[in-house]
C-alpha cells in the first residue's frame, strides 16, 4: 500500500509533467503561429505573452533534474531561475487587457485565438485560462514540498535537503509577491501623477502609496472637498481641477504637499461647530507653522485617518534613525580604522629611526676594550674571541622614543641581539594597547 509520501511524489511529477504540457500548448498553438502570421504587432505579443517561453525551459530543466536526483537538489539547484515567474506576474493583468483588446479590435486575431481554442488539446481551456497556471504554480510548489517535508522522517538522506528546497521556495514566493506588490504601487503612483496638476515628482525611489480618499477641509465657515493622498513620506491634498475640460486625465489640482518627516497629527474633539453638526473629532495636522483642519464622512473614517497617518509618521522616523545608526557605525568603522593605521605607520617610523640611531652609536667595540667577565669562544675563522658572561646584565635605560638603549659599551654580538628583542617587544607591546585602546 502506497505511503502518503509517495502519493506526494506522484502529485509532484504529475502536476508538473500536465503544467508543462499546457506551457507547451500556449508555446506552439499561439506564441509561434502568431509570430509567423504576424497578427499582433510585436511590442503587443510580447506584452501578452511575456517570457512565458523562458519559464518553459526552466521547468522542462526541473523536471529531468527531479527525475535524474532527488526532489530536493532538483529546487536548490534551480530555484534562483524561479525568480523569473515574477515577471511574468507582473505582466498577467496586463497581458490579459491586451487579450481583450486586440479581440474586439481585430477580427483576425479573434478568430485565430477561437480555432485555437477550439482544438481538441486545449481540452476546452480558454487562452486566459492557460496564462493564470504560471502565476499559481510557485505557491503550488511551496504547498507540495512543505507536504512532502512533513511526511519525511528527518533521519532520512532527503530531509535535510527537502528542509533548504522548502526555505528557498518560500524565498522565491516572497519575492515574487513583493515584486507584484511593487509593481502594483508603481502603477498606483504613476496613475494619481498623471491625475495631478501642480505637483511633480511623486514617483520617488523609496516611496510607495499607502491610500488615498475625499476629506472635507475647514476653510473658514465653509466646507470645502480635499482629494487626499498618503505616501510613506507625504501627504497630497487636492481641489478638482475646475479649469481643465471633462476629458482631462488630470482631474485634481494640487493644493498642498505635506513633509510627513516635520508633521504631527491627532484627533480634536469639535464643539458647537455650526459647520459640523454630526461630527464628534476633526483630524488636525501640523506642520512646521501649517496647520490643516479636515474630516470625514464619518467619525471612524477620521480616526482610520489619523491612524494611517501616525503609523507612516511613526515608520519613516525609525527608517531614518536605523539610516543614521547605520551611518553612524560606518563613520566610527572607518574613523577607527584610518587611525589604527595612521598609529602603526607612525610606531614604524620612531621604532625604524631609533634602529638607524642606535646602529650609528653602538659600533663594533675591541675585545681588550670591553669590561667584566668574559669566556671564551671560538669565531667563524677558527680564531678565538671574547664576548661578555650571559649571566651578567647590562644596565638598561629608555631613551626619548620609549625605547631601552645600553648605558654602557657592550662586548661585540651583544649589541645586534638587544637591539632587535627591544625593538619586537616594544611593536607588540605598543599594538596591543593600540588594539585594547580602539
Amino acid at each position: 500500500m502506497a505511503t502518503k509520501r509517495d502519493q506526494i511524489m506522484r502529485e509532484i511529477f504529475s502536476t508538473e509533467k500536465n503544467y508543462i504540457s499546457n506551457l507547451h500548448l500556449v508555446a506552439q498553438l499561439f506564441v509561434c503561429p502568431l509570430r509567423v502570421l504576424c497578427l499582433l504587432p510585436d511590442s503587443v505579443l510580447t506584452g501578452m505573452f511575456s517570457n512565458v517561453e523562458a519559464i518553459l525551459a526552466v521547468n522542462i530543466e526541473l523536471l529531468v533534474a527531479m527525475r535524474d536526483m532527488s526532489v530536493g537538489d532538483a529546487f536548490l539547484r534551480l530555484a534562483p531561475f524561479l525568480r523569473l515567474y515574477s515577471l511574468y506576474a507582473n505582466n498577467f493583468q496586463r497581458a490579459n487587457e491586451l487579450i481583450l483588446e486586440w479581440t474586439h479590435r481585430s477580427s483576425e486575431f479573434a478568430g485565430f485565438r477561437k480555432v485555437q481554442e477550439d482544438r481538441p488539446e486545449c481540452a476546452g481551456l480558454s487562452l486566459p485560462s492557460l496564462l493564470i497556471m504560471p502565476v499559481q504554480r510557485v505557491p503550488r510548489y511551496k504547498l507540495l514540498l512543505e507536504e512532502l517535508l512533513k511526511c519525511t522522517k528527518e533521519d532520512d538522506p532527503d530531509w535535510m535537503k527537502l528542509d533548504a528546497a522548502c526555505s528557498k521556495i518560500s524565498e522565491v514566493a516572497v519575492h515574487i509577491n513583493e515584486h507584484i506588490r511593487q509593481h502594483e504601487n508603481f502603477k498606483e503612483m504613476l496613475r494619481i501623477q498623471n491625475n495631478l496638476s501642480g505637483v511633480q515628482d511623486i514617483l520617488a525611489p523609496g516611496r510607495w502609496f499607502i491610500r488615498e480618499g475625499c476629506l472635507r477641509k475647514l476653510c473658514g465657515r465653509k466646507l470645502k472637498e480635499r482629494m487626499c493622498y498618503l505616501f510613506s513620506d507625504l501627504f497630497i491634498y487636492a481641489r478638482p481641477n475646475l479649469l481643465e475640460s471633462v476629458d482631462s486625465a488630470r482631474r485634481y489640482c494640487c493644493r498642498g504637499a505635506l513633509q510627513l518627516m516635520f508633521c504631527t497629527v491627532e484627533v480634536q474633539e469639535v464643539y458647537d461647530c455650526p459647520q459640523l453638526p454630526n461630527a464628534e473629532g476633526i483630524l488636525k495636522i501640523q506642520c512646521k507653522n501649517q496647520c490643516l483642519s479636515l474630516f470625514a464622512e464619518s467619525d471612524s473614517e477620521t480616526k482610520s485617518w489619523c491612524w494611517a497617518l501616525s503609523e507612516a509618521i511613526r515608520n519613516l522616523h525609525d527608517r531614518q534613525r536605523c539610516l543614521l545608526e547605520e551611518v553612524q557605525k560606518r563613520v566610527a568603522a572607518d574613523s577607527a580604522h584610518r587611525l589604527r593605521n595612521r598609529i602603526s605607520r607612525h610606531i614604524d617610523q620612531s621604532l625604524n629611526k631609533t634602529s638607524h640611531v642606535t646602529e650609528d652609536h653602538h659600533n663594533y667595540v675591541p675585545d681588550d676594550l670591553a669590561t667584566g667577565d668574559t669566556i671564551s669562544s671560538r669565531n667563524v675563522d677558527g680564531e678565538e674571541e671574547q664576548t661578555r658572561d650571559d649571566d651578567e646584565t647590562v644596565a638598561l635605560t629608555e631613551n626619548a622614543h620609549g625605547l631601552c638603549m645600553p648605558i654602557r659599551r657592550a662586548a661585540r654580538g651583544t649589541v645586534h641581539r638587544l637591539q632587535t628583542t627591544t625593538y619586537d617587544v616594544q611593536r607588540q607591546h605598543v599594538q596591543s594597547t593600540i588594539c585594547v585602546i580602539l
